[in-house]
């Protein structure tokens, strides 16, 4: 169960099969890191359709230590259909235009693609007029979320707490120090 990043038990029993009639696991760990308030309502969403018809974005951070490399904030691209999850780290909110960039032409070079929806929550300040005008000349139709309501970018607020609630159960069982630049610097291995 540590080794394996503390899966529930459900995940742990179609990893292991002979551990299909064990009913129940006590992990401290997973206790402590993976402890939430209520959950998100289901999402009102229609799920797409073929790959990249819509992108789930958020960002995290700023994180109040930053990483051994000096990220402080990690992007997440979410694909609707796929739930493949993109993970960028970030030093700065600024380098989040060049860093979309990247990631669209990553998406139609290398799946002969484009993104036609890229939904968000109300955070206006990472779109710059730069953003803006990018999405428009590709044709990306931008989809915002109701101020204060997490809920209705729930696919990518769930995706951050699987991150966060990962990353600190793994330092808790190691007995790591919490500090949020270890935290960052966990990232790579969770998705």
């Amino acid at each position: 169960h540590r080794h394996l990043g503390h899966p529930s038990l459900n995940k742990l029993k179609k990893m292991v099969t002979h551990l299909s009639r064990l009913e129940s696991l006590e992990c401290e760990s997973c206790q402590l890191g993976k402890h939430v308030r209520a959950s998100f309502p289901n999402s009102i969403n229609n799920r797409a359709m073929s790959p990249f018809d819509v992108i789930h974005f958020d960002v995290w951070g700023p994180n109040c230590v930053p990483s051994l490399s000096g990220h402080r904030y990690y992007v997440t691209f979410i694909d609707d259909f796929s739930r493949y999850t993109w993970i960028f780290l970030l030093q700065n909110r600024s380098e989040l235009f060049n860093i979309f960039q990247s990631f669209y032409s990553e998406i139609k070079t290398q799946f002969g693609k484009v993104i036609r929806i890229l939904r968000i929550d109300n955070a206006k300040k990472y779109f710059s007029d730069c953003f803006k005008s990018f999405m428009v000349s590709h044709g990306i139709l931008h989809q915002s979320s109701c101020p204060h309501t997490p809920q209705q970018n729930d696919v990518a607020e769930q995706k951050h707490r699987h991150i966060v609630d990962t990353a600190r159960t793994l330092l808790l069982n190691a007995n790591a120090p919490q500090s949020c630049g270890v935290m960052l610097s966990s990232l790579y291995g969770i998705q």
